[in-house]
């Protein structure tokens, strides 16, 4: 069974509890509608289901757009820089603007995020170490998308916090696809082995660019994927911690403190979001003053990061999937009332 085919399970237990009607696109039943009592209708493709108001959502996908506003409104946010396909012309990125992209990353020590502005599932995000990777970076990424963002980069561990109406749902730290030497195997064939776990365990194809990432990743620190990893080394070989690009997620709701539950909260109120995955560099989340840089805002996160690791976690994503579903029903039959009024008027 797929990880869609998971979700769509779950979502037929669900709709019944709620009193919504669950119908579902029949060719491949991985997108569907539910439809609720009171004739509002909520559409989901895979595991993304937005409940947000479609300009705020709108908002939330444009990185480069929500950091500086989030930068006004007080929040720590990561420098940045942006290049977009009209700066560039016949192949060379304008002169003035390639001076304030060399000086920005050389200010960094050329250590520099680089990262297409409105994909999504870590898709073409790059780690950049010297002025070559980095122009070629910028070059590959405005193949895909019309503008580019090289931000500073970021040491701090990454979280991801989900916000539902002004509670935290789920706190999770994502780390980078990492490897552990076994003391004979390369660590290509180590990389090979786990993206094959991982895609048979999430029944889907883990990112297809997971071994040029990894060949890039180590070359920035000297091994390539013919190096034997020596018994019980961890190596890291992403340049991302998405979950779709082999990343892994880690529970840490245990340890999270209330200034960072308050943060995710107040973010997420201030840009108007029901629902909202907040993703987060913070220096110690068991620590109220520690550092952190919002990395963006995700409106349609998925809650499935544990659904494949047990039975005790797939129910806790039912109740995740449910409490959404009834908070998306009562905020659409308000806004429905709310109509008529107007209507009537």
């Amino acid at each position: 069974m797929s990880h869609d085919s998971d979700l769509v399970t779950l979502f037929k237990e669900v709709a019944p509890a709620i009193g919504a009607t669950l119908k579902l696109e029949p060719s491949y039943q991985r997108s569907g509608m539910l439809e609720f009592r009171n004739g509002s209708v909520l559409f989901f493709r895979n595991n993304h289901l937005n409940v947000n108001v479609a300009s705020n959502a709108r908002m939330a996908s444009d990185k480069s757009f929500l950091s500086f506003f989030l930068a006004g409104m007080g929040f720590r946010v990561l420098p940045e820089i942006t290049v977009s396909r009209y700066d560039v012309d016949q192949g060379a990125i304008e002169p003035l603007k390639l001076e304030k992209i060399l000086q920005f990353a050389a200010q960094n020590s050329w250590r520099t995020i680089v990262k297409p502005n409105a994909l999504s599932q870590g898709r073409g995000i790059r780690v950049t170490a010297d002025r070559q990777q980095l122009l070629s970076a910028i070059s590959d990424t405005l193949a895909i998308d019309r503008v580019c963002i090289a931000q500073q980069y970021c040491t701090m561990p990454e979280y991801r916090l989900i916000v539902l109406e002004g509670s935290i749902l789920q706190a999770y730290r994502r780390q980078p696809m990492t490897v552990i030497g076994d003391g004979s195997s390369t660590i290509g064939e180590l990389v090979k082995r786990k993206v094959e776990v991982l895609s048979r365990d999430r029944g889907e194809d883990v990112n297809p660019g997971s071994f040029p990432a990894a060949m890039r990743t180590l070359a920035s620190g000297g091994r390539s994927m013919i190096n034997i990893a020596c018994t019980g080394e961890e190596i890291v070989v992403a340049d991302t911690a998405n979950l779709s690009a082999g990343g892994e997620a880690i529970d840490v709701m245990h340890l999270l403190h209330p200034h960072w539950n308050a943060l995710a909260v107040n973010l997420a109120k201030r840009c108007g979001l029901l629902l909202c995955g907040v993703d987060i560099f913070i220096e110690d989340i068991s620590d109220g003053n520690s550092d952190y840089r919002v990395i963006e805002l995700n409106s349609a996160p998925g809650l499935d990061d544990y659904l494949l690791q047990g039975e005790a976690q797939k129910m806790r994503v039912s109740a995740l999937y449910q409490k959404v579903l009834e908070t998306a029903a009562a905020a659409m039959s308000v806004s429905a009332a709310s109509q008529r009024v107007n209507d009537a008027q």
